[in-house]
């Protein structure tokens, strides 16, 4: 059988990079004793895609990887088994069933069934950017900005790669039409509304906190990082780029079936 996997990462285990975390549930399956599935040749490693990796520093509720067992298990006894094995700063929060999985074909990963990701990014009162440049950002017609790749550097439009954009706007931190932003081929919102309200619930703390919840094209061809937006603000704010001065906290991947844009975890091909 073959289960889908979502999980938080959050605390200090935000410092724990990409390959780490793939060791780090290695480890925790084999503690189960759930019997996952092996490739075969000289050197055999566990079956399991991870998706998007996450950046340095940044945590999540909303990190997926798939896995197979040689033996077919009842979805809530994988994510209770998970759960025991898991350090205080993981969580396994859903486990699904993959209803495309037959023996011996072909079949599709997390990275390439993703279309979006969704981030709370929080900045903090001293790096000197308001409310008010994030706004200018939100009504921005074009923002150019360079994108570092592993070869070169480009110059692309940022305002192309965010499809939703969340103010908290009055006490109850619902978005406004005004502030909200969607690429012209999606029609329908992106967030469930739990997401989105999750997220905004976050600068219910803090009024005066200068916060967003964005959402942005992510997988293998178009891909913005939260942090491109992080430096944009900085451009418009006319303030050194810091790094430090973000929070950034990614809620939720996103793909696509039946032309619905839906969580990673629905999304069943």
């Amino acid at each position: 059988m073959r289960v889908r996997v979502r999980f938080s990462k959050f605390g200090s285990m935000k410092f724990l990079g990409h390959l780490d975390v793939m060791r780090y549930f290695q480890k925790a399956i084999r503690r189960t004793g759930l019997e996952v599935a092996y490739s075969e040749g000289y050197h055999p490693h566990q079956i399991m895609s991870f998706a998007q990796p996450l950046s340095l520093a940044v945590t999540s509720d909303g990190e997926y990887f798939d896995v197979e067992f040689l033996k077919e298990y009842p979805t809530e006894e994988i994510l209770e088994k998970l759960s025991k094995a898991m350090s205080i700063e993981f969580d396994v929060t859903k486990v699904t069933r993959r209803n495309d999985y037959i023996e011996q074909t072909k079949k599709t990963t997390c990275m390439s069934l993703i279309s979006a990701a969704a981030y709370y990014i929080e900045v903090r009162e001293q790096a000197g950017i308001s409310m008010e440049h994030v706004k200018a950002l939100g009504a921005m017609e074009t923002c150019p900005v360079t994108k570092k790749t592993k070869t070169a550097e480009k110059t692309i439009d940022l305002k192309d790669g965010i499809r939703e954009l969340f103010l908290p706007v009055d006490s109850l931190y619902v978005p406004t039409l005004e502030l909200q932003y969607r690429r012209d081929d999606i029609k329908t919102p992106i967030m469930d509304q739990e997401t989105l309200v999750n997220g905004l619930l976050h600068s219910a703390r803090n009024p005066e906190l200068t916060s967003l919840v964005i959402v942005l094209d992510a997988g293998s061809e178009d891909n913005i990082s939260a942090n491109l937006v992080c430096k944009a603000l900085a451009e418009l704010a006319q303030v050194e780029y810091n790094p430090y001065d973000f929070r950034i906290h990614r809620m939720e991947l996103y793909g696509v079936e039946e032309d619905e844009v839906r969580p990673l975890w629905r999304v069943h091909l």
